[in-house]
């Protein structure tokens, strides 16, 4: 098999395993975040193998046949998956392919801060009332007060332990992947 066509079949299985994970969050609320986990485990798998551009499209398909799966569930649970955790794991190979400097690499930390954040906010508005977080939960009414601030700070650092965790979840990724050939 070409090297292109074992990109392919590699990403189109982690399409399929990430869609799964993710339709089944979209039915089972508690499901949720572990569904978002396995989607991210599944799309580090062809980036072991370099499929840079097939992952992006693995990504994009399994948020868009979650959602549409997911439609009898809550569909909308899948937008901070498609705005941010699909595609994150492929900015982090790219970093680390293309970006050989450390201080470089401290530096891009930034933008993917922002652009989680970003997500956060998203999410907050976007899903809010979907999942039933008003006035009812303790703590909303801190949040709604001081929601910029929450999301920018309380975000960042959150963001600081993932990234971080990623990165070294990719490197267990690549280790049992090296195992298949090619």
């Amino acid at each position: 098999m070409k090297r292109s066509g074992f990109g392919l079949a590699l990403s189109a299985l982690a399409c399929a395993a990430a869609t799964a994970a993710l339709t089944i969050g979209c039915y089972f609320d508690v499901f949720l975040g572990a569904g978002y986990v396995i989607a991210v485990f599944a799309l580090m798998v062809p980036l072991s193998k370099e499929c840079y551009f097939t992952d992006m499209l693995a990504a994009f398909a399994a948020s868009i046949l979650a959602a549409l799966f997911g439609a009898g569930g809550v569909p909308f649970a899948i937008l901070p998956f498609a705005a941010f955790f699909g595609l994150h794991p492929l900015l982090n190979a790219l970093e680390r392919k293309y970006v050989k400097r450390r201080g470089l690499r401290v530096l891009t930390f930034f933008p993917k801060a922002v652009w989680f954040d970003l997500a956060l906010l998203v999410a907050w508005f976007a899903l809010g009332e979907t999942f039933g977080v008003t006035g009812a939960v303790w703590w909303y009414s801190f949040v709604a007060k001081y929601l910029y601030l929450v999301v920018f700070l309380g975000g960042t650092a959150a963001f600081a332990v993932y990234d971080i965790l990623i990165k070294l979840c990719q490197r267990s990724v690549d280790r049992l992947i090296k195992r298949i050939g090619r």
